[in-house]
């Protein structure tokens, strides 16, 4: 593989149960009040957004408004759910730490001359804000997620964004990724695509198109 650039997806990469496990939790946090009214909305939402751009306002947003709460109300509440959302996933993302050999991966693409980005579907200024606190944000070249301030979209838009500032085609460009949206992402943009297997997408080499790795110390050994 002739590669410049890598671009990773943050959730379930870096930190392997921030899908599986700690959104899952900050959902149910943030709807409590809301327990057997809110869950067919939330999947609803969820699929529509899958790899756009919005993040967790849109999510809220759609979900208030369907379980009929006041349109005066929505703004407030989605705020605040917002906040509690983030604190909650931060907070266990921190606990957690890196996934095994995240820090030796990246040094050694760095060292390969390798340009490296986040694209992700967390909301912009909170995976900044991860990023910073977990060490690793001087290893990359941007780190854009889902809102469009300061900057950000959907993952295709992102990646698009990546290939114009690098003056570079698909073509030089990996995703590494662990859903569906994201393999969707790699295929509208026509750039190659590396899976991670985690928990959450129970992903398994011999079962998919694309290369499918357990770890991301495997990641160098692919692109060699």
């Amino acid at each position: 593989m002739n590669k410049k650039i890598i671009v990773f997806d943050f959730d379930g990469v870096f930190v392997l149960d921030s899908d599986a496990v700690f959104k899952k939790e900050a959902w149910k946090i943030v709807f409590n009040p809301w327990v057997g009214q809110y869950e067919k909305h939330l999947e609803e939402i969820s699929q529509l957004c899958a790899g756009q751009s919005g993040g967790r306002i849109k999510v809220f947003n759609y979900v208030f408004e369907h379980l009929n709460e006041p349109e005066e109300t929505i703004s407030t509440l989605t705020e605040k759910a917002s906040r509690v959302f983030d604190d909650y996933v931060q907070e266990k993302i921190l606990k957690a730490g890196l996934a095994t050999g995240t820090l030796s991966t990246l040094e050694t693409l760095t060292n390969l001359d390798l340009k490296l980005y986040i694209n992700s579907g967390t909301a912009s200024p909170a995976l900044q804000d991860i990023i910073k606190k977990l060490g690793i944000h001087h290893f990359f070249s941007g780190v854009f997620g889902s809102t469009k301030e300061p900057i950000g979209g959907g993952k295709v838009e992102n990646l698009q964004y990546i290939a114009e500032q690098e003056k570079l085609g698909p073509e030089a460009i990996i995703f590494v990724g662990d859903s569906d949206s994201d393999y969707k992402a790699a295929v509208e943009f026509r750039c190659d695509f590396i899976g991670i297997s985690n928990e959450w997408n129970g992903w398994r080499k011999d079962a998919k198109s694309f290369p499918v790795i357990s770890k991301l110390s495997d990641i160098p050994r692919l692109i060699n």
